[in-house]
């Protein structure tokens, strides 16, 4: 990286690689990787830059055919897509075990994710996950310790919250990236604490969409109120379209005394919306890699 502007901060067009159109996701499967089973997406695979090279060359070489190549951003990580058979490519990929700390699946992401651990009855065992005042079963061994076999959970055991507010409800210059399934920027609780990029202009706040040029050279064209990076979206719209963001952003820094339905626990906080996880809840490493890289540019603009 050149560092010859006056602040000493990397060029902006020395650390940004423009994104290439987003590539649809196939459906995850189970695939073998390093020796362990687990769920990608097939044919799909994240490769660091470090790699050597030209990757996409070394990589027809060995007789793979690549169906789509997207950089995340950074020029560090790029994702490929293969057009081989699954079987394929991960015959190749489990005979290169130097590549295996260069080269990993794109896993698939998901907001719907509670763990197998937590089915049925056991879930009571769990009240520091989900204290609903369920009673809690000892183990053999904490009965020897005098611990009760059984106990009920405690409903007020929470964070204090009021006593916290007591002292700060926050302050406005606190801006908290939320990687989710995007935000509604109009929703009654947040309109007032939407992150607002005032480096690209708007023409019609607060909806997305302006003069159709990068100001800031971000990566983004017109990402008024953050961007989406979705596998089934690249734009400067956030919307969310699941609803989860906005509960998550809410619950961070929905206005206090508002009138509204909600409060956060900051009231004061600014959102900056990033969708990296499309309608269903859904995403990838990709997606992610994508948002977080933008907003680490966004810092250095």
């Amino acid at each position: 990286l050149r560092h010859d502007r006056p602040n000493g901060k990397p060029r902006i067009a020395d650390l940004l690689e423009m994104l290439e159109p987003r590539i649809l996701l196939s459906a995850a499967s189970t695939i073998v990787w390093n020796g362990v089973s687990q769920q990608a997406i097939a044919g799909q695979y994240l490769f660091a830059n470090s790699f050597g090279g030209n990757i996409q060359a070394k990589i027809a070489a060995t007789g793979l055919n690549v169906a789509g190549v997207k950089s995340l951003g950074f020029n560090y990580y790029e994702l490929y897509d293969f057009a081989d058979s699954v079987a394929t490519v991960n015959a190749w990929a489990n005979g290169h075990p130097n590549l295996v700390f260069q080269m990993f699946p794109n896993h698939p992401v998901s907001i719907n994710a509670t763990p197998s651990e937590m089915a049925g009855g056991n879930a009571n065992n769990f009240w520091y996950f989900s204290n609903t005042g369920q009673t809690v079963t000892a183990t053999a061994g904490d009965v020897t310790l005098g611990i009760p076999a059984t106990q009920a959970g405690v409903p007020g055991a929470d964070i204090d919250a009021l006593n916290a507010w007591d002292l700060s409800t926050g302050n406005p210059n606190t801006i908290i990236a939320v990687l989710d399934t995007g935000v509604n920027y109009d929703d009654p609780d947040l309109v007032n604490h939407i992150w607002t990029n005032t480096k690209d202009p708007c023409t019609n706040p607060p909806t997305p969409g302006g003069d159709g040029i990068d100001n800031d050279l971000d990566g983004v064209v017109d990402d008024y109120h953050g961007a989406n990076f979705s596998d089934t979206g690249n734009t400067d719209d956030p919307m969310d379209d699941n609803g989860h963001g906005t509960l998550v952003s809410g619950l961070i820094a929905a206005q206090g005394n508002g009138g509204g339905n909600l409060v956060g626990v900051n009231w004061s906080a600014q959102i900056l919306p990033v969708k990296v996880l499309d309608a269903a809840g859904t995403g990838s490493d990709a997606s992610i890699l994508a948002g977080l890289n933008y907003v680490i540019l966004l810092k250095n603009l």
